[in-house]
């Protein structure tokens, strides 16, 4: 049978919480029985490689429009030409793995030290702690007054 892919565009906002990554959706048309299908998804996995989904139209009986076996001849050739088409417009392998959620920044607190040379006045100690410790120097004036 042969595939049309009329249109291809890519999806980037997969939040990773499915074992697979969905890549783009595409417009395809089948001339040989005058059918267009709209949104097919193209998915990439470990397990499974690269898989066309049937789009999620449902209809009253509340199941799919139109659906295919994915690992049939059909859903295998579907999902190749759509792959073709994918990377023609810059898609790339996505082989790394998926994205993990961003954990919380780990708060570390270390001690603060400084030492001050015998010798240095008092308003001089002050002073260069403000310098280290990034605070004003006409605020440490005020306060010290």
């Amino acid at each position: 049978m042969k595939i049309e892919i009329r249109s291809v565009k890519l999806f980037h906002d997969d939040d990773g919480q499915r074992p697979f990554r969905k890549l783009a959706f595409a417009e395809v048309t089948l001339p040989e029985i005058s059918m267009q299908i709209r949104d097919v998804t193209l998915t990439w996995s470990e397990a499974e490689g690269y898989i066309a989904v049937a789009p999620f139209a449902e209809t009253r009986s509340k199941a799919r429009a139109v659906t295919w076996h994915h690992q049939s001849d059909f859903g295998k050739a579907l999902a190749q030409a759509i792959v073709k088409a994918w990377r023609g417009i810059g898609g790339v392998n996505p082989s790394e793995p998926l994205p993990v959620k961003p954990q919380p920044i780990e708060r570390r607190v270390f001690p603060a030290s400084f030492t001050v040379h015998d010798e240095a006045s008092d308003a001089e100690a002050v002073e260069g702690l403000a310098r280290t410790l990034s605070v004003e120097q006409e605020e440490v004036r005020r306060v010290l007054s």
